[in-house]
């Protein structure tokens, strides 16, 4: 899987419009499924599953403007 394939936190924030690292992290709790955690060689920041969490962004988003959530 190359870097295409994957966001960084920074990157998986700012697609789900979220500003907060702890609500994102509560967000990746919560929700395990779309946050697959990626192996990139020996770096030691975290990639996540670029597939999955466009799903994810994609339903959370339909969501919000089903239910007028802000």
């Amino acid at each position: 899987m190359n870097m295409n394939e994957t966001y960084s936190r920074g990157q998986a924030m700012e697609l789900l419009r979220i500003r907060s690292t702890n609500a994102f992290k509560h967000l990746a709790k919560k929700h395990p499924e779309a946050f697959v955690l990626v192996k990139q060689g020996l770096s030691k920041f975290p990639r996540y599953d670029k597939d999955a969490l466009d799903g994810f962004a994609k339903r959370r988003d339909s969501l919000k403007d089903q239910f007028h959530f802000a």
